[in-house]
C-alpha cells in the first residue's frame, strides 16, 4: 500500500507520520504547498515559500491532477485538500473516481469555529462568510473521506464522526533529557507563536507580580527552532498555554525532555480522550487565576519537579511515540480496525 500526506506540513505531524510509516514498512510520502516558517521537511515541495493563496491553490490542483491515481490513500492534513475551506472540498470526489481511500486530519484553527476563541470576529461579515465555507467544506469531508481525525479533542465537538489523534511530530527518543546548569532562580520557558492564542499576558502579568530576583523569565518568540531547544536544555519550568485547553508540540518537546510543564487544560475536553491517556496525562493545571501560587510552589519544591519531569517524559513514550501510533494507523489503513485507539492499545512502544 502507498500513502500520501498531502498538502501541508503545518506543525509538523504530517512529514513525520509519513516517516513514521515509512519505518513500518509502509511505502507513505509527504507532499507540502510550501515550505512553512518552522522549516518542516516534505518529499517534495510544489512552490516557494513566498508563494501567494492563490499560486499555492493552483500549485496543489495541478499536483491533484498529476498524482490522482498515483496512490491507493491520501491522508490529507491541517484540514486542507486542494481546494481547501474556500474551496468547499470539491476536489474530493475527484480523488475517489481515481481510485484513492480518503482521510483527513484536523488540526486546530483549520476547522474550529471562530467562534471559540475570537467571537468578536465571527460576528462580521467576514466571520459568517468563513463559517459558512467551514460548514460546506465540512460536510463533504464527511462525505468522501474514510476516516476524519483531529490532533485537539476539543475538535471533536465539531467534527461528528472523527477520533482523536495523538501529537506524533516530536519523537521522545530525539529529545533526552539533558543536565541542567545549577541555578538560584527559577529558569521559565514561554515561547508563544501568537501571545494572543496562547494567553501570553497571564505569563507576562505573572512576570510582574514575581519580579526576576528569584526567577529567570526565557519569552521565546521569533527565533528559530534549534535555539528554541537549546533554551529547552536549561529549562527548569515550560509555560504552554491558557485559551485553547489543550496542549501543543512545543509542550511535548518539553515533557519529552522530563521538563514540568504547566497549561491549562479544559477537563471537559480532556474527557473526550481515552481514560488511559486522560489519567495519564501529568501536566501542571493551571490558568491565569493561579499562576503565581504554582509557580511559587514548583520554585519551592524541587523534588516535585523531579518528580512530573519524570512522569512527563515516560507520558509521552508511551502516547507520542511516532512508530506505535504508525503501527495504528496501519490498521486503519488496511481495514483492519476501524477504531485508531483500539488498534493504538493492541501496540507496545518500541522506546
Amino acid at each position: 500500500m502507498n500513502v500520501l500526506h498531502f498538502p501541508t506540513t503545518i506543525g509538523g505531524n504530517p512529514p513525520a507520520l509519513a516517516a513514521a510509516e515509512r519505518s513500518i514498512g509502509l511505502d507513505s510520502a509527504c507532499i507540502s504547498d510550501v515550505q512553512y516558517s518552522m522549516g518542516y521537511q516534505a518529499d517534495e515541495f510544489l512552490c516557494s515559500s513566498n508563494a501567494g493563496p492563490l499560486q499555492r491553490a493552483m500549485a496543489r490542483c495541478r499536483a491533484g491532477r498529476r498524482l490522482a491515481g498515483q496512490y491507493d490513500l491520501v491522508h490529507f492534513n491541517g484540514g486542507q485538500s486542494c481546494l481547501n475551506r474556500y474551496g468547499m472540498g470539491l476536489d474530493l470526489p475527484l480523488w475517489r473516481r481515481r481510485g484513492a481511500r480518503l482521510f483527513m486530519t484536523f488540526q486546530g484553527g483549520d476547522i474550529r469555529p471562530e467562534s471559540v476563541l475570537f467571537p468578536e470576529r465571527a460576528r462580521t461579515m467576514r466571520g459568517r462568510i468563513s463559517e459558512s465555507f467551514r460548514r460546506r467544506f465540512l460536510a463533504r469531508a464527511t462525505k468522501w473521506c474514510e476516516q476524519l481525525f483531529c490532533l485537539n479533542p476539543d475538535l471533536l465537538r465539531h467534527v461528528e464522526g472523527a477520533q482523536f489523534l495523538p501529537y506524533c511530530s516530536v519523537d521522545p527518543m530525539l529529545h533526552q533529557p539533558s543536565e541542567r546548569e545549577p541555578s538560584q532562580r527559577l529558569r521559565i520557558v514561554h515561547a508563544p507563536t501568537s501571545r494572543g492564542v496562547k494567553g501570553s499576558e497571564h505569563v507576562f502579568n505573572a512576570r510582574e507580580a514575581l519580579g526576576e530576583e528569584e526567577y529567570d523569565w526565557r519569552m521565546l518568540e521569533g527565533i528559530p527552532h534549534e535555539d528554541v531547544l537549546r533554551e529547552l536544555d536549561q529549562a527548569d519550568v515550560v509555560i504552554d498555554q491558557f485559551r485553547i485547553g489543550w496542549y501543543g508540540a512545543f509542550a511535548v518537546e518539553a515533557m519529552a525532555r522530563a521538563i514540568p510543564t504547566i497549561c491549562w487544560i479544559n477537563e471537559a475536553d480532556l474527557a473526550l480522550t481515552p481514560p488511559s491517556f486522560a489519567s495519564a496525562l501529568p501536566l501542571i493545571r493551571a490558568d491565569g487565576e493561579n499562576l503565581v501560587d504554582v509557580l511559587r510552589d514548583l520554585k519551592d519544591d524541587a523534588a516535585q519537579r523531579e518528580q512530573l519531569g519524570k512522569a512527563s517524559r515516560e507520558f509521552t513514550i508511551e502516547f507520542h511515540d511516532p512508530a506505535r501510533i504508525a503501527e495504528a494507523m496501519a490498521e486503519l489503513y488496511a481495514g483492519r480496525s476501524r477504531s485508531f485507539w483500539d488498534a493504538f492499545e493492541k501496540t507496545t512502544s518500541g522506546n
